[in-house]
């Protein structure tokens, strides 16, 4: 228990034993009396009554007679401006002032009175309704005095009356009576201490709270705020003692906490509404709180996060937040309204004040983050040089650097799994730089508090958080604060998959774990070693904070094998649930509170399950991330925040070993991705040519490893610029086992020494100095990159510089390469673009991501679905391009594209950009290999995963003979592989965040109902075109005329015969309209197969670039149309043809 002197503490204490809410009336009406005058009433008394009455259903009156109600009434406004604001104020029945609130929460009178025992009569007598009456007039004798009197006056109701007493005297306590129930309290005042128990729920409170916002908040953090913090202190236990009042507001009982719990939680299951009804209760509750703390709302928007402000300030005591609520659950802010929000459209009308000030602070937290971004960018950059130019500092601390650096990236681009991530970093660097007794580290420290101030916005935007559910998230979890066990001792019987043996311990986040394992033969143990060397690995890295203990019991007869040393092995004469039950007691001086049995030995279930009966432990197992009761251990099944799990803890959990990923490729793309991606789709075929035509990249060059040579000592001398360019990547060679030993420091200005041993096995050292030496000499950091290619054992230095040669036989192309450079230009991804010649260009391309993206269509498609899982999905991590070992130190190697973890749960996605050719060989091989090696990914490394493959052009539905569509071919063919494939119809617009969350949280196989077109219309046409430029051969390939030609006659379609396997993409002709059904047309341009006639499929979407109702609006059976062939599949000898999409210039096939 935490001590907290103040008379307020022994207040508060009074009205947990004796809450207000019984003492309603039948019309809902709650009436409190105060007698008397002085600090106490008005600065604790009233502001206690006022905050603790706002209830469910209630309307609160609160009388305070004094004799002199009028210096009353000034001094408490002095105090507390803003109250007027919510409550109606009366003195001696003249109006002081009307609340703004329509549903008035408090109504305020201040009634002159004779604090005499003649007084008291009458006062009873006035307010005889009256039944909660507190008295405090400044000396023990007078309070009891006017108890006693009051106490004395016939009433028809039962009445409470509190007087203050601070101390024991003889004559002072006074019985009750049936009709009066006289009560002392104040005798502790001045060292009162808070209940355990309620002090438990408000700790429980607080880290609801605080991890409902970052799931990943330390339990020691939790703790020390809660301590340490008295507004956070106060606050949180104010909240507690309410808590009581809102469940006797719905009719449950306090006196057993964990039968209130289940009593409440089956209420709101039966009643959701119920929540949005005492949320708002506990926002009038808060408000009242801090009106009567003396805050007032913030009417200047520009004070938020300001001079140390955040979005409120507790020296000049303000608060954004003191605003109305409604009180029905109607105004809430969906998924949809916060992204109107996000994109800078007015919020709803509808919405009530508090949801309306939601929308604008997560819109002025925006507008900051973004005015603050230079000053940011200054103080990292301050930063980075002063810990470069102290040697004295610990290597890991440029690590920590990194760590903080990417964070404030991907705090960029709204990554809210950053948000951990950034706390995390700036603490250990913080720590790190503290332990430093440097000049360097007084400055450094100070640098890091100016980054944290200037952070604050942009974390508070990147969480989306939502004031109102801040209230619905502590009454959702009531139960949970009611019951929860903070930081619990556990004991986990080992299973043989480390994700059991974590799941829970990451959510419960124990004080304690004794993993106990059981090992019969030689062979069992040899196994339980390999699980214990992950699961130690994992919790030295992620659980630092928990202390952990391992026992295996063994039988005596493999002592001859065992390590006896070993002080995990415990011996034991037979492998018998008694003696594992004997064991288990001697494990513990006090028996644990729970034991997780997720996975584990059946026999040692058995011993922990007899175990836990005598000694009342709780047992539970883990099922799909969800924790589920077996005895005793109803209260882990409530809702609580959980810890979600990041990519990289996800591969840790399952042994695997990170090596990097691309995410950090591809930052700073987040306001161009979609039109990236739009001008993919619209100019497919010439995009995917684009990188071919690449004749230099003048400022790429390339070392590659021989893995072969003794190793030894490299000494590079290099600016230190480039030579913080460079040290990331040595890092990843460290954890790659290229190099070892980095060492640093300055050798005069600016310049640095590098200092590393190559391993043997893996380069010359005199050669591999030579050559890195080289790239550092003649490396720009501004224009340049460094990066390391495992796939490839390269080292390479990357430009931005580049040359392409658009020349093509066909001006079409040479049209299409010229739009895509032009669009680039407009947005910024390209500039310094020179045609030497009108074939030959010369561009300068605007980042290292845009390079990136460009190299290949793959790496554009990976981003649009890496950005869109990222900022439309809501989920905890994604990451893209990760790349991996099996185990640690193995050399079985892969990468996956995109990667997204939700709770517990996770998608592995492979994207595949290839046109739908490559997939339809008449097996489906390819797609079979692909859909197979994603679906092995996830089942090895994933958490409850799901594999996905996304391949935008590859159709999902397919027209069967009854006009309906049914999934196609490759969707049934990934669905037997276990795999979901996210093909055409997800990557229409708007699609594909809706898909991958559906898919995250599906259960029932429903996930791509929303997408299935309705019978009677069209599927989406193939929208990512081949990417192979048809060149015919001169054999066989009609002839090419140029463009202007006269539209031929109707009778001349078609004008000559073509072989199916001569038509290509891209190749436009004259044909004919011989057939239409409500959505499609059929063409004839004069393509033959096996002597049969095939006719080209025109959607009704590929006629013209305006919207068409009906296709009859635009051509009539026998009309002659111009198309451009822009599908063909070669398996089914169909193709697809499009008028809208015909080039401005083009070459008609005759």
């Amino acid at each position: 228990m935490k001590s907290f002197t103040g008379f307020r503490l022994s207040l508060f204490s009074f009205l947990d034993r004796h809450p207000l809410y019984p003492y309603r009336d039948d019309a809902g009406e709650l009436k409190v009396l105060l007698i008397g005058y002085g600090q106490r009433i008005l600065d604790d008394i009233l502001p206690t009554v006022a905050t603790n009455g706002q209830l469910l259903d209630t309307a609160l009156h609160i009388t305070l007679a004094s004799s002199n109600p009028s210096q009353c009434v000034d001094t408490l406004l002095q105090k507390v401006p803003y109250l007027p604001h919510f409550s109606a104020i009366s003195c001696m029945n003249k109006r002081v002032s009307e609340s703004e609130m329509e549903d008035n929460r408090c109504t305020l009178s201040f009634e002159k009175a004779q604090l005499t025992a003649e007084g008291m009569q009458q006062l009873a007598g006035e307010h005889s309704d009256y039944r909660y009456v507190i008295i405090s007039t400044g000396t023990d004798e007078k309070n009891a005095e006017l108890a006693r009197a009051f106490g004395s006056c016939g009433r028809d109701e039962p009445v409470l009356i509190a007087y203050v007493q601070r101390e024991k005297k003889p004559g002072l306590t006074m019985p009750s009576t049936e009709q009066a129930e006289l009560i002392p309290f104040g005798f502790d005042a001045d060292g009162a201490e808070f209940s355990e128990e309620l002090e438990k729920i408000g700790l429980n409170l607080h880290s609801s709270y605080i991890r409902s916002a970052d799931s990943r908040y330390s339990a020691n953090s939790v703790l020390h705020d809660f301590y340490h913090d008295k507004y956070t202190y106060v606050s949180n236990m104010e909240a507690a003692i309410h808590i009581k009042a809102k469940l006797l507001c719905c009719g449950i009982s306090c006196s057993d906490l964990k039968q209130a719990a289940k009593e409440f939680s089956a209420r709101i299951a039966k009643e959701p509404a119920l929540i949005d009804r005492l949320a708002s209760v506990e926002h009038d509750r808060w408000v009242f709180s801090k009106i009567f703390a003396g805050y007032r709302q913030l009417q200047d928007q520009t004070l938020i996060y300001r001079d140390g402000n955040t979005t409120h300030s507790s020296a000049q005591k303000w608060h954004t937040c003191l605003l109305p609520v409604d009180h029905t659950g109607v105004s809430s802010i969906t998924e949809e309204i916060w992204q109107a929000a996000e994109s800078g459209t007015v919020s709803d009308p509808g919405l009530d004040p508090l949801d309306q000030m939601t929308l604008l602070l997560h819109q002025k937290c925006r507008e900051n983050a973004e005015a603050h971004t230079g000053t940011v960018d200054s103080l990292l950059k301050t930063i980075q040089n002063l810990l470069a130019d102290n040697a004295s500092f610990p290597l890991s601390a440029y690590e920590s650097f990194k760590q903080l650096s990417l964070a404030v990236s991907e705090l960029r681009i709204h990554k809210r799994s950053a948000i951990s991530l950034y706390r995390r970093s700036w603490k250990k660097l913080y720590d790190q730089i503290r332990a430093d007794d440097g000049v360097h580290a007084a400055v450094l420290t100070s640098i890091l508090d100016n980054l944290q101030a200037e952070m604050g916005s942009l974390i508070e935007y990147v969480s989306r958080k939502d004031y109102k559910e801040q209230d619905r998230i502590l009454c959702r979890g009531i139960p949970y604060a009611l019951t929860h066990q903070f930081r619990p001792v556990v004991l986990k019987l080992l299973s043989s998959k480390t994700t059991d043996n974590i799941a829970s311990i990451q959510q419960m986040d124990p004080a304690a774990v004794t993993f106990v394992g059981i090992a019969r033969t030689a062979m069992e143990l040899a196994q339980i070693d390999t699980v214990l060397a992950n699961l130690k690995r994992y919790v030295s890295h992620y659980l630092q904070e928990t202390e952990f203990e391992y026992a295996i019991f063994v039988p005596n007869e493999l002592c001859d094998t065992a390590d006896e040393e070993r002080e995990d092995l415990v011996f034991v004469p037979l492998l018998e649930r008694k003696a594992l039950v004997d064991e288990m007691s001697m494990l513990f001086s006090a028996a644990p509170a729970y034991i997780d049995v997720s996975g584990a030995d059946p026999l040692l279930t058995a011993a922990a399950m007899e175990y836990a009966d005598t000694q009342g432990c709780g047992v539970f197992y883990n099922c799909g991330g969800t924790l589920l009761n077996i005895s005793r251990a109803e209260e882990l099944e409530y809702p609580f925040p959980k810890q979600g799990f990041t990519v990289e803890q996800m591969f840790s959990i399952n042994g695997a070993d990170t090596i990097g990923v691309e995410s950090s490729r591809i930052t700073g793309l987040e306001n161009i991705y979609q039109p990236l991606w739009d001008l993919f789709l619209q100019n497919g075929i010439y995009w995917n040519t684009l990188p071919d035509k690449r004749i230099a990249l003048p400022d790429d060059r390339t070392y590659t490893f021989p893995f072969a040579g003794e190793g030894g000592e490299v000494t590079i001398r290099t600016q230190q610029a480039v030579a913080q360019k460079l040290f990331p990547v040595l890092q990843q060679m460290v954890q790659l086992q290229y190099i070892q030993d980095i060492s640093f420091d300055s050798v005069y200005g600016s310049a640095r020494t590098i200092r590393f041993s190559v391993r043997p096995g893996i380069t010359d050292a005199a050669q591999f100095q030579a050559a890195l030496q080289s790239l550092c000499d003649g490396f720009d950091p501004q224009t340049m990159t460094f990066s390391l290619n495992y796939n490839h054992k390269t080292l390479q230095v990357s430009g931005l510089r580049c040359t392409v040669s658009l020349a093509d036989d066909s001006p079409a192309y040479l049209k299409g390469h010229k739009t895509i450079l032009q669009r680039l230009t407009e947005l910024g991804g390209i500039y310094d673009v020179v045609y030497s010649d009108p074939k030959t260009c010369t561009f300068r391309l605007a980042s290292p991501e845009m390079r990136h993206i460009m190299e290949k269509a793959g790496n554009l498609a990976e981003a649009y679905v890496y950005y869109t899982a990222l900022l439309d999905c809501g989920f905890d991590d994604v990451e893209n391009g990760l790349s991996f070992r099996h185990s640690v130190g193995s050399e079985i190697r892969n990468e996956i594209d995109v990667l997204c973890t939700s709770a517990d749960r996770s998608l592995f996605i492979s994207v595949k950009a290839r046109n739908e050719g490559a997939f339809a060989d008449p097996d489906l091989n390819y797609l079979n290999m692909v859909a197979y090696e994603i679906r092995y990914e996830a089942e090895h490394f994933g958490l409850n995963s799901k594999a996905v493959l996304a391949a935008p052009a590859l159709p999902m539905f397919t027209l069967a003979a009854n006009g309906t569509y049914v999934l196609s071919t490759y969707a049934m063919k990934c669905r037997s592989r276990g795999v979901y494939l996210c093909g055409r119809e997800c990557f229409q617009s708007g699609m594909l965040g809706r898909t991958l969350t559906a898919i995250m949280n599906d259960a029932d196989d429903t996930w791509s109902d929303f997408l299935r077109p309705a019978a009677g219309t069209a599927a989406p046409a193939a929208e990512v075109p081949s990417a192979t430029v048809p060149v015919p051969a001169d054999t066989s390939a009609p002839t090419r005329t140029t463009e202007p030609d006269p539209t031929p006659a109707a009778d001349s379609i078609p004008a000559q015969i073509i072989p199916f396997e001569n038509l290509a993409e891209g190749q436009v002709y004259y044909g004919k309209i011989v057939g239409i059904i409500p959505k499609s047309a059929f063409v004839e341009i004069g393509v033959r197969h096996n002597g049969t006639v095939v006719n080209g499929a025109l959607f009704i979407s590929d006629i013209a670039d305006c919207y068409v109702s009906d296709i009859h609006d635009f051509v009539q059976e026998g009309d002659v149309v111009k198309v451009v062939v822009t599908y063909i599949d070669p398996q089914k000898t169909q193709f697809r043809v499009s008028m809208k999409q015909v080039p401005e210039r083009h070459e008609i096939i005759k």
